[in-house]
């Protein structure tokens, strides 16, 4: 059940920026290394000496993780976090409490409209479809890494035929009561017990 987290709406915007702040650090602390390490294998970013390039490159990435390791739980409530993708997370929506990473107060639940049947029936049926198509995805990725299925244009065809769907219907899920953003608010294999973190709308079993 998503309960409030007692804290005033100021103290939530600073925790907010807070949190966005330590993402954006992480990203291009861990992004940045990646960048420059290419940039000098390609011999267009002159390097100096060799082992101070290598040690400012590992500081970095250290401390990216850390950063990222901080922002793995709510600021309010301490849930776990399990979007893992960092520009999302700029976006993340506490299914638990009423945190928002925008800084944007949480929708009153007597403003969220009632959710139509034919609604939730569409949310369900999309929620079923990426339920079953992404085991047979990861299936089929298990089969290529592991040298079973023979790496062809063709394979690499079929494997794109299995993911774009699935990522168009998982970035195009919206809450069937507010239209708040799913992605930014539950991992994949999380989908069939989805709880909305901006009004509070679950999706029953049936």
């Amino acid at each position: 059940m998503k309960t409030p987290s007692g804290y005033d709406q100021e103290t939530k915007r600073r925790k907010a920026r807070s949190f966005r702040v330590r993402v954006l650090l992480a990203y291009l602390l861990m992004l940045g290394p990646v960048i420059t390490f290419i940039l000098a294998y390609q011999g267009i970013l002159p390097v100096g000496d060799p082992l101070v390039f290598i040690g400012a490159e590992i500081a970095a990435l250290l401390a990216g993780l850390v950063l990222y390791l901080s922002v793995l739980r709510c600021p309010l409530c301490g849930h776990f976090i399990p979007v893992k993708n960092l520009f999302l997370l700029l976006f993340y929506q506490c299914p638990a409490c009423d945190f928002r990473a925008s800084g944007e107060p949480a929708l009153a639940m007597e403003n969220v409209p009632e959710v139509s049947a034919a609604a939730e029936r569409r949310f369900r049926r999309k929620v079923r479809v990426f339920c079953a198509g992404f085991p047979v995805w990861l299936a089929v990725m298990l089969l290529f890494a592991a040298d079973i299925l023979p790496r062809s244009a063709l394979a690499l065809g079929v494997m794109a035929a299995l993911a774009l769907p699935l990522l168009a219907l998982v970035w195009t899920l919206r809450c069937p009561a507010c239209g708040a953003w799913v992605p930014v608010q539950r991992a994949v294999w999380e989908l069939w017990r989805f709880r909305c973190g901006r009004c509070g709308y679950t999706l029953k079993e049936k």
